[in-house]
């Protein structure tokens, strides 16, 4: 999967449905978890954060048996300490995408997972936000499996930090 930047996209864009997902690009700079927003009205801004040490206590794992595991303590290990919005003076064209999983798919998953302790359908409402983040493993895994989702993929030119144009560039039902 490999590493790539978030996109924020508050331009209208030609598909209502993923207006307010949150979208991935590996064309911007180098991929390393950064946030940017294209701006309703066509602006680009870096999200540029400074991070800090999260204390042990208020990790996620924190106090239950899975903290001794391999990578838990890792978990929530570091938190935004300060973020500065900037304007980038940005000229160029990349793309950004995103998926939908089809409510088949959805209603498929929600039987099949088990998991033993928790309000299941709270759960998964959980892992279905983060997803289109590619924040969840697990639900990633499900939709591997299932394979059934709609793939929106669009294309931005940028000349002096403007969008001058945004292009659609594919809409697919994967199956």
């Amino acid at each position: 999967m490999g590493m790539f930047n978030t996109i924020t996209c508050e331009y209208e864009l030609p598909d209502p449905e993923v207006q307010n997902h949150l979208f991935q690009t590996k064309d911007l700079f180098e991929n390393v978890l950064e946030e940017y927003i294209i701006t309703s009205s066509g602006t680009m801004i870096w999200c540029k954060k400074e991070y800090e040490e999260t204390p042990e206590e208020e990790r996620p794992n924190w106090g239950t048996p899975a903290w001794d595991g391999t990578t838990s303590k890792l978990m929530g290990c570091m938190r935004v300490k300060n973020q500065t919005d900037i304007e980038m003076d940005f000229t160029g064209v990349f793309n950004f995408y995103t998926y939908v999983i089809d409510e088949k798919t959805r209603k498929t998953i929600k039987e099949a997972v088990v998991m033993p302790d928790v309000e299941v359908e709270d759960e998964l409402e959980s892992l279905f936000e983060n997803v289109n983040a590619g924040l969840t493993e697990q639900v990633d895994d499900l939709i591997d499996d299932y394979n059934a989702f709609v793939w929106y993929e669009y294309k931005v030119k940028f000349v002096d930090g403007k969008l001058i144009r945004l292009d659609k560039i594919s809409q697919q039902i994967q199956d």
